[in-house]
């Protein structure tokens, strides 16, 4: 038998009773903990960018690298110091993530 150690980290950054989900994805892209997860048009997962990965998905919970699994935030109320909001499309990021369920507060 072997023994499994955990630890947990606690971020505090909920805001409110919204239920939250989340979800383990592959990301294409290295993200850090807060950046918004984008969906491709050929259905890949990455940091949002007016390029490539231009829908918006969710938060990326937790660092990954490319190629590696990452934990994205689906649903919730989320503190807007967690999120990494780009400077000039805060508020247009905020309105896209309120239609996904994503409420910055």
């Amino acid at each position: 038998m072997s023994n499994i150690i955990t630890t947990f980290q606690e971020k505090n950054i909920i805001a409110g009773t919204f239920p939250v989900v989340v979800d383990s994805l592959e990301v294409k892209t290295n993200v850090l903990a807060g950046d918004i997860i984008g969906v491709s048009a050929t259905k890949t997962f990455g940091k949002l960018d007016d390029a490539t990965y231009t829908e918006v998905f969710g938060i990326a919970y937790d660092d990954a690298l490319a190629t590696t699994p990452c934990t994205v935030i689906l649903t919730g109320e989320i503190a807007g110091t967690f999120v990494n909001m780009p400077e000039s499309k805060e508020l247009e990021t905020k309105n896209s993530l309120r239609k996904i369920s994503l409420f910055i507060k």
